[in-house]
């Protein structure tokens, strides 16, 4: 239409009759130029037509479907959920095995959930590494701890100034894994906690002495793990 009226103009400065231009537009419309109706175009049709009472309806039509949908969504998630669950399920170890083998002391006091409720609250967190059983309380401690490593002159090797199960400093033993010159170290406290005092004394006399991240086998029993 701006097309034809721009037209018109130029033919008006030269003379031409612009009567048959001005009816052609006049009596244009969009279907007449082939305009295809929008969404919006249709929606405009239908509120013009439809009583508010029909449009409510549809409008609550639209929201159950909507809601049965995400119900559908819900249950087939759950289903799958549940079938994944009977699959597998974790096993922690039970009765006196069931305790926090990370138990830390900073500056003197005590922040082990399980030993301040003297062994009341259980564990919920397993250790990232060494997969046995953890309270919330030293799990975060762990998760703060930066491991540094430093070069030995006597051993040769990178070995870490912090245990490796608590995450604090002690009375270390550093792994002697020829194999893999393994960098960890684990304070005496832990090793008590896992294996007992027989085991920590042969520990303390074994040179090399293998570490729980290189050979678990010491440890299997305490571990949480998959069935």
């Amino acid at each position: 239409r701006i097309a034809l009226e721009r037209a018109a103009a130029e033919k008006k400065e030269v003379g031409v009759d612009l009567a048959p231009v001005s009816n052609l537009t006049a009596a244009m419309d969009d279907s007449d130029i082939g305009f295809v109706d929008t969404v919006a175009g249709k929606l405009k049709k239908r509120k013009a037509v439809e009583t508010p009472e029909q449009i409510e309806a549809e409008k609550r039509r639209r929201e159950e479907e909507a809601r049965d949908q995400a119900e559908r969504e819900a249950r087939r998630l759950a289903a799958k959920l549940e079938k994944e669950n009977d699959k597998w399920k974790q096993v922690w170890p039970e009765g006196d095995l069931l305790q926090c083998y990370a138990c830390i002391r900073c500056y003197g006091v005590g922040i082990c959930e399980w030993v301040n409720s003297k062994h009341q609250k259980v564990p919920q967190q397993n250790h990232p590494i060494l997969r046995v059983p953890m309270c919330d309380a030293c799990y975060i401690h762990y998760h703060h701890e930066k491991f540094a490593v430093a070069w030995n002159e006597e051993s040769g090797k990178m070995e870490h100034d912090s245990c490796r199960c608590c995450a604090t400093e002690g009375d270390l033993i550093v792994c002697g894994n020829p194999e893999y010159k393994c960098a960890q170290a684990f304070c005496q406290d832990c090793i008590l906690r896992m294996v007992g005092q027989e085991d920590l004394d042969e520990i303390l006399e074994c040179d090399p002495w293998v570490c729980f991240c290189c050979d678990p086998k010491p440890i299997e029993h305490l571990q949480v793990r998959w069935e």
